[in-house]
């Protein structure tokens, strides 16, 4: 399931984000579970949805963390 708000925005993160945001969804986590679980700030969070952090410039532990948080290869 995806997050479908995160899905209208022109932001090069938002296919990752509507993935994160549907499988917090899932697991009944909210914002700060999630977070929690990615290893990353509510702040950092909140840079990556405005767009002012880039998508493509976030760290390998993110990556790993994402790929992890949604039961997918990191390849993916």
């Amino acid at each position: 399931t995806l997050h479908t708000p995160e899905l209208a925005s022109p932001n090069p993160a938002a296919l990752i984000l509507a993935m994160l945001y549907g499988r917090a969804a899932q697991l009944k986590h909210n914002t700060a579970d999630m977070c929690s679980e990615l290893g990353i700030t509510h702040s950092y969070l909140s840079l990556l949805r405005s767009g002012e952090r880039d998508i493509a410039n976030v760290g390998d532990s993110f990556v790993e963390a994402a790929a992890n948080y949604l039961g997918i290869p990191r390849l993916q």
